[in-house]
């Protein structure tokens, strides 16, 4: 079994990810690591996007690129089942995952939308 909010199977793909993968005969086993840097990136792009539009294009600096992340609210990244929230105490990013097993061989989803709970201090779903 696995938790994750990355696609890893490439038949789940976005276009122009999933026609890249199929052309490089990559196997099927690495398909998530694929969706974990293709969501990574999209997730850093728009958080550039957001900074440039914010402060202007050379004013961009950590502080700015800190502030939206942190402010980035139900973004679906590239590769991911999931969006992605973040706040100054939620940083780890998904709000859901899914399930994948492992079946004759096989990765195969088995479960969608399962609650990333927001445990870290200060998080919403702290007891």
């Amino acid at each position: 079994m696995q938790l994750t909010p990355f696609k890893c199977l490439p038949s789940e793909f976005e276009e122009p990810v999933k026609t890249i993968y199929q052309k490089s005969g990559l196997p099927e086993s690495i398909a998530m690591i694929v969706s974990l840097i293709s969501g990574y990136h999209d997730i850093y792009a728009e958080v550039t996007r957001r900074a440039v539009n914010k402060v202007g294009v050379n004013n961009v600096d950590g502080q700015a690129a800190y502030d939206a992340l942190t402010h980035m609210k139900d973004f679906k990244p590239v590769g991911y089942h999931s969006t992605v929230s973040f706040t100054k105490t939620k940083l780890q990013g998904p709000d859901f995952v899914v399930m994948y097993q492992i079946q004759n061989g096989k990765s195969v989803l088995v479960e969608k939308d399962i609650y990333v709970p927001d445990l870290l201090p200060g998080g919403k779903d702290v007891p």
